[in-house]
């Protein structure tokens, strides 16, 4: 027989410690959402947890309806004001952040203190709509651990005699002294081992649920709404400074895992959108009636050489593009299309970390040119100077194939003085001829956009491809890594009986003429040109291997965590012998093995040694109800244990009266008033019981 403890009234007041505790991990859970949250809603957050922090010290501050109302317009209206909607992925999570808090603020009770900490993991959720990395899944698990612990603490009765019994007796004033905090990390300790011996114990049925769980295409909240917010990445036009800026940061871009050996870094050029139009100044791709009858190249172009086979690991860039190693011969399994200039696109933006294969080839074979794109690539600008003609004229007059035409203008990028800089002068209303025979300075997009320009003008059609060059290898997930400080754009140039061939003018700028920036240090990848930055040292290199390490580990918790798809479920399932099982045959594993798991955790709880249902309190007090009625006088169901044992020192034998009494009177003492029992308490009642036990065979000796 179990006997509860007292149940918490909901109107009892709520005690400092435990709005303290509640207060200190809605802040701390804030953290990881601030970065992604304007700084309004930010400071109105930590505004509202500081005043419920103050009512502890003075608690005539605390809010009033007059007070409450306009808190709570404000916060709906400073997210609508941010956002334009109090709804989605951004707006809902704003406005659940700021409600949270004002329900924090508003608490006067157990019940509204409880509900705070019960909706508490559900705004943990809301933290992956923002980030999935495997270090804040780790941070909100501790989070979860530690509200648990305070849920189970709120559980808990409040005992004015034994004020060290549970978390809630410490007050905010004594928190901060040494024996405040050795009380409090005492107190703590036995809500949180509770918690933690629960988890431990739901790991088993945890890891199956997570295995046969019948898996959907994505994630729920990539059925949200996508919301137009800044973008990070490449973008779809390209223009002097465009794509220097992007090199600077060296956040991740995406991931790549090969089938075979990975191939040299100087031919890793991942194909993104396809610049055709300019005017001069910004290049842009194709208009939708421009190439209106050129829908896939699926289908329309043959390949040479081998094939490489590997799988994308994207970032959410809120973009279409999937990017690609030159040249993508086929579409992903997943809904994409490859465009006829060899884009591949998603059907809709990425807004969530995205797997795919892909299959590319080393060379293509392009059987002739459609009559759209030789317009597109010959078109030239109103702003095409006339020494622009004379160069390209001057090339025409020497060269007599197309080979000698681009040999012929990578030559001048050598011989001439170019120079490679991120920071290259600013450039007027014609940056291509200002380049060319003024500045002579620039970044990838510079060298680009100007070669494209000298081979329209040479009679070749060219187009300019934006993307990113090389990757760095991490030894150890044996991956490549991608980052945005990669991007890069070459130029295309058609050539007849070839096709389509890459031709990268950055490349043949003279080594002596590369500027190197202490903005790129730490940044180099495989990037030819980065090649010959300096090292930065041994606490750069320590801190280099620390970043592969943590590059490795967010590798296979997307691989094996959040990439567990419908298709890699089912490949895993293949592995096993369960590949017949769809979602029916998925639901009735799922629930059959859950069965087993949890009788098995029983029995093995069950069998523990010293392990009962009940504690020693409960399981003491059944042995002396058990023992009475053996002896005739049964407890009556509506009997607590002071009117049982008053019951009982009325009808027993005298001998028997005084144990009787001190057994039930030190129960109800240790089970309502103290709470808890030491190893003295409990010898104690093992003690009178023993006696008792002693007296009734006494007692049942003298009446035979």
């Amino acid at each position: 027989m179990t006997f509860a403890q007292p149940i918490i009234p909901a109107s009892a007041q709520i005690r400092p410690g435990q709005v303290l505790a509640s207060s200190l991990l809605y802040a701390v859970a804030g953290l990881s959402l601030a970065p992604d949250l304007p700084l309004s809603l930010v400071v109105f957050f930590y505004l509202l947890l500081l005043y419920r922090v103050l009512i502890l010290y003075l608690p005539r501050l605390a809010p009033g309806r007059l007070i409450l109302m306009p808190l709570a317009l404000v916060a709906p209206a400073l997210v609508f004001h941010s956002y334009g909607t109090l709804v989605g992925q951004e707006g809902g999570t704003a406005l659940l952040t700021l409600l949270l808090a004002l329900k924090l603020l508003e608490g006067r009770n157990c019940r509204d203190l409880r509900l705070a900490v019960m909706l508490f993991p559900f705004w943990l959720i809301s933290h992956f709509f923002f980030d999935q990395s495997p270090g804040i899944a780790l941070i909100l698990g501790l989070l979860l651990i530690l509200n648990l612990a305070l849920l189970a603490d709120l559980a808990r009765p409040l005992v004015h005699s034994a004020p060290s019994s549970c978390i809630s007796a410490i007050g905010g004033r004594g928190l901060l002294s040494p024996s405040g905090m050795q009380a409090f990390f005492s107190l703590v300790r036995e809500p949180v081992t509770l918690v933690l011996r629960l988890t431990l114990q739901s790991l088993p049925l945890t890891l199956l649920l997570f295995v046969l769980f019948p898996r959907l295409d994505a994630p729920l909240w990539s059925f949200l709404p996508v919301e137009e917010v800044a973008r990070s990445g490449i973008n779809e036009w390209l223009e002097p400074g465009s794509v220097s800026e992007l090199v600077l940061d060296g956040s991740l871009a995406f991931r790549v895992r090969f089938d075979g050996p990975v191939p040299a870094a100087e031919g890793l050029y991942w194909r993104g959108p396809v610049a055709w139009n300019t005017d001069g100044r910004r290049w842009s791709g194709g208009r939708p009636d421009q190439f209106a009858g050129l829908v896939s190249a699926v289908g329309q172009t043959g390949h040479a050489g081998q094939t490489l086979t590997y799988q994308v690991t994207l970032e959410p860039s809120r973009q279409r593009w999937l990017f690609a190693l030159d040249w993508p011969v086929a579409t992903p399994e997943r809904d994409a299309v490859l465009t006829h200039d060899l884009q591949l696109l998603a059907s809709k933006p990425i807004v969530e970390t995205r797997t795919y294969r892909v299959i590319s080839a080393t060379s293509l074979l392009d059987p002739d040119l459609p009559a759209e794109q030789r317009a597109a690539g010959l078109a030239l600008p109103d702003n095409i100077t006339e020494r622009m003609r004379e160069l390209v004229a001057t090339w025409q007059a020497q060269a007599g194939q197309p080979e000698e035409l681009i040999q012929a203008g990578l030559r001048y990028f050598n011989a001439e003085s170019f120079y490679y800089t991120l920071k290259p002068p600013r450039l007027g209303s014609n940056p291509a001829d200002e380049f060319l025979f003024e500045t002579r300075r620039g970044f990838c997009e510079h060298y680009a956009s100007s070669f494209t320009l000298l081979m329209r003008l040479a009679g070749l059609p060219a187009r300019i491809v934006m993307g990113y060059l090389g990757g760095e290898r991490n030894p150890l997930g044996n991956h490549l890594i991608v980052r945005q400080s990669d991007a890069h754009a070459w130029v295309e140039v058609w050539l007849p009986g070839r096709g389509w061939t890459r031709v990268d003018p950055t490349a043949a700028v003279a080594p002596e003429r590369v500027e190197p920036s202490p903005d790129l240090a730490g940044l180099a990848s495989g990037r030819p040109l980065r090649l010959r930055i300096g090292g930065v040292g041994a606490w750069g290199q320590l801190l280099h291997g620390l970043r592969l390490f943590s590059d490795a580990v967010d590798e296979q918790w997307y691989r094996w965590v959040l990439g567990l798809d419908r298709s890699r479920q089912q490949a895993l399932l293949e592995r096993l012998g369960l590949g017949w099982l769809r979602e029916y045959g998925l639901a009735g594993l799922m629930i059959m093995a859950a069965g087993v798991v949890l009788g098995f955790l029983m029995l093995l709880l069950r069998r523990e040694p010293g392990r009962t249902a009940t504690d020693p309190l409960d399981q003491f007090y059944r042995h002396f109800c058990t023992l009475m009625a053996r002896a005739g006088w049964p407890r009556q169901l509506n009997e607590g244990p002071i009117d049982y044992g008053q019951r009982l020192v009325a009808v027993t034998p005298a001998d028997m009266v005084e144990r009787i009494s001190s057994f039930t009177q030190r129960f109800a003492r240790l089970r309502y008033g103290k709470g808890v029992a030491d190893r003295k308490d409990l010898d104690l009642l093992r003690g009178d019981l023993r006696e008792l036990k002693s007296g009734w065979r006494r007692h049942s000796a003298q009446r035979l």
